[in-house]
């Protein structure tokens, strides 16, 4: 089971098009597979307001816009899609009284930091001392790197 406002590196299991019923809406809908946490399933709809999102969603599942612009694309998106590796972040929702976590972003995969936990913890304390770890590399942080 998926918990909110956490990162979790998914597999798309499947991808169709599809289009809701009220407003005839199209959407990609995604199942989303995490080998411990099960499937989760989310639709990126397609509208003037969102077509942003969903081409930074598409471009982190690896395909290109050359590849999703194409009508051919979107009546076969499972054969494009399936498979693909991304990084999605969950937020819960209170709908009807009923609370659900949901998908809220759709990300490139996320990979472990090189050397493991152990060089991982060697360049938070470089960064906690002031001192640059030595043979690594430097790290600089702007305002856009503050996770909060």
């Amino acid at each position: 089971m998926f918990e909110s406002n956490r990162d979790y590196n998914v597999c798309v299991r499947s991808a169709y098009l599809i289009e809701s019923q009220v407003k005839h809406t199209p959407g990609i809908e995604l199942s989303l597979e995490h080998e411990d946490h099960g499937t989760i399933t989310h639709t990126l709809w397609l509208t003037p307001k969102t077509v942003e999102g969903v081409r930074n969603a598409l471009a982190a599942m690896g395909i290109d816009e050359a590849t999703f612009s194409r009508p051919s694309f979107l009546e076969n998106c499972n054969n494009h899609l399936a498979g693909a590796q991304c990084s999605i972040n969950t937020f819960e929702e209170e709908y009807n009284g009923k609370r659900r976590v949901k998908v809220q972003w759709i990300n490139p995969p996320v990979t472990p930091s090189a050397g493991g936990p152990a060089q991982l913890a060697k360049r938070a304390a470089a960064l906690l001392s002031g001192k640059p770890a030595a043979n690594d590399h430097a790290i600089e942080l702007d305002s856009s790197d503050i996770p909060f």
